[in-house]
């Protein structure tokens, strides 16, 4: 089908931001030196989510360039709400706290 293949690690370069232990990781995402994205938050736990984001954000680059639109505030959204927004479940996961 011709479909480019984009290494999203050649894309995208993150900055561990800060972690918050219920509203999940913060990381500075840069598109070359430039900073796209400041305390972008997910809420899935787990050091792979670094990676994770970059294919995510270079999967939104692809859908622009072939005319969807997708505004930064919606990444933001989405991203800070995933188990929300999809019911996903991981190990990571907080069941709760006991006090």
């Amino acid at each position: 089908m011709n479909a480019p293949a984009v290494l999203a690690e050649k894309v995208y370069k993150v900055d561990y931001s800060r972690l918050h232990l219920i509203r999940g990781r913060f990381f500075n995402i840069y598109k070359g030196n430039q900073l796209v994205y400041e305390n972008l938050n997910i809420d899935l736990l787990g050091f792979y989510q670094q990676k994770n984001i970059c294919t995510v954000l270079t999967a939104v680059d692809q859908l622009q360039t072939i005319g969807f639109s997708v505004p930064q505030e919606a990444i933001y959204y989405a991203l800070d709400k995933v188990t929300k927004i999809t019911g996903l479940q991981g190990r990571w996961q907080t069941i709760g706290y006991n006090r």
